[in-house]
């Protein structure tokens, strides 16, 4: 017999279900920060990914040779920056995948004010 789902609604959880997930660990996945566990509502697994690796662009530069420049021209670079650990809090919301409603994915359940792994 299937499980039967919990329904969907918006809602923020109560403080013990907040202190249970602010009990997750943050992990590093590669250069970002994951924290996973059960859904306090649906029992789902969620997570919350925090990027931080970003890409900066540096246009093509021309010289002009008008104004006495060799008239070199540099191409586009690319530079990788990786992010430190942001303090602060974050808020984390059941996004399991699963359709507890129509059109709908992850029960509802958020919390906010988790603090985030460079701490609060």
């Amino acid at each position: 017999m299937a499980k039967e789902l919990v329904p969907y609604a918006l809602e923020q959880g109560n403080p013990s279900e907040a202190a249970g997930v602010q009990r997750w660990r943050w992990q590093q996945d590669g250069d970002d920060w994951v924290k996973t566990g059960p859904c306090p509502r649906c029992k789902h697994a969620i997570s919350k990914r925090l990027v931080m690796t970003s890409y900066l662009t540096r246009p093509a530069v021309t010289g002009d040779t008008d104004k006495g420049d060799t008239g070199k021209t540099e191409s586009a670079r690319v530079q990788r920056l990786r992010l430190p650990a942001p303090p602060g809090t974050v808020s984390i919301f059941c996004n399991c995948g699963v359709s507890h409603a129509d059109g709908k994915s992850g029960c509802g359940f958020f919390v906010k004010d988790i603090a985030g792994p460079g701490g609060a």
